[in-house]
């Protein structure tokens, strides 16, 4: 893999602007580890007819951060299939795109907040 670090921008599928980005850190013994977590706020459409959440896919878009071939790949990731989680769920996700075999480990962790009477779901 070309370049000394990687970084991550999480971008919601509906727009093209990153929600969030993690910094660059270093590559050691091939592996990233980015201390800070990254809070996003993900609203969840329930369907009425159904009782089931609407997709709501965001990508993981991890590059190197140069601009010449700097794309090492992406994996979206539907948090509708986490509404119901109690405990953090662990998972390893192959990066589409990726000719080198990359994984991106991820921890998504659910914490309820209430905004102005109205409870949200929070994933890390």
């Amino acid at each position: 893999m070309k370049g000394k670090g990687l970084m991550i921008a999480l971008l919601p599928e509906d727009t093209a602007k990153p929600a969030a980005k993690l910094k660059k850190v270093p590559i050691v013994d091939g592996s990233c580890t980015w201390e800070e977590p990254v809070y996003e706020m993900v609203k969840l459409v329930k369907d009425q007819k159904t009782e089931t959440y609407k997709e709501r896919i965001y990508y993981f878009n991890v590059q190197t951060g140069c601009s010449k071939s700097g794309f090492v790949g992406e994996v979206g990731v539907d948090f509708a299939n986490f509404v119901g989680i109690t405990e953090p769920v662990q998972l390893s996700l192959p990066l589409t795109t990726s000719n080198n075999g990359a994984i991106l480990h991820v921890s998504v962790i659910r914490q309820l907040i209430v905004v102005v009477g109205r409870p949200y779901l929070i994933y890390v």
